[in-house]
């Protein structure tokens, strides 16, 4: 069996591992008692399995970034040839200017830090999460600020696999 018409939700993420992978497209039929995910040589069990033809798992920690192949593994047998899955080492964030700005937003603010990747670049301020990203160089970048209903603090997070993680 191929891997044929598969698709993964994000392609992409942490050597710590972490990121929630949905596998679509996958013919999966009843009764299956062991699904995993593998990833490179790493194994996961899936965290749900769905009729419809979707698998949810989460990826393993990697000993290394770089690419690996993820496949499936039904009751012991691979399904496919799998896809690439590629980890990256997380970046560091070392400051944040300016630390405030208005409930309008549209504030532009500064990231700086080191292993910054354009790379499905997308910045959340607390839980929304903001296509106002712009890649300067691999220690720095902007991201705009959203509109917020209420004074307060947010965190302030880069991620490089478009919001996944």
């Amino acid at each position: 069996s191929s891997s044929g018409s598969w698709t993964l939700s994000v392609s992409r993420g942490p050597v710590q591992g972490g990121t929630k992978v949905t596998v679509h497209g996958v013919a999966v039929s009843e009764g299956l008692d062991d699904v995993r995910c593998v990833f490179g040589s790493e194994s996961a069990q899936a965290l749900e399995t769905y009729n419809n033809g979707t698998i949810v798992c989460r990826a393993p920690r990697a000993q290394n970034e770089g690419n690996v192949t993820m496949k499936l593994r039904l009751n012991g047998a691979d399904l496919g040839r799998g896809l690439d899955y590629e980890y990256y080492t997380r970046p560091v964030v070392n400051s944040i200017s300016p630390s405030r700005g208005s409930l309008a937003g549209r504030t532009v603010v500064t990231v700086e830090g080191n292993g910054f990747n354009p790379d499905g670049l997308k910045c959340r301020f607390g839980e929304v999460t903001v296509d106002a990203a712009r890649f300067i160089s691999f220690s720095v970048v902007e991201c705009v600020s959203p509109t917020r209903s209420a004074v307060g603090n947010v965190a302030l997070e880069l991620s490089f696999n478009n919001g996944f993680d």
